[in-house]
């Protein structure tokens, strides 16, 4: 039973790690591009833009000149 927890924990931490690093989208030069990092390297996500999910976390693209 262990080992197929073990198993089991492997695969989830596999996988979740992989859907981060998945690469970003063309960036569309109509839109301004908003990444979220930091400097200390800590990981920050945005999980709303204007009340709505996104669809990834790790940037937003806005119609640049909005406040």
């Amino acid at each position: 039973m262990p080992n197929r927890l073990l198993i089991l924990i492997t695969a989830l931490t596999l996988a979740t790690l992989a859907g981060c690093a998945g690469p970003l989208p063309t960036v569309n030069p109509d839109m301004a591009w908003v990444e979220m990092r930091t400097v200390t390297g800590q990981l920050i996500m945005g999980d709303k833009l204007d009340g709505e999910n996104t669809y990834d976390g790790r940037y937003f693209q806005v119609t640049p000149g909005q406040p």
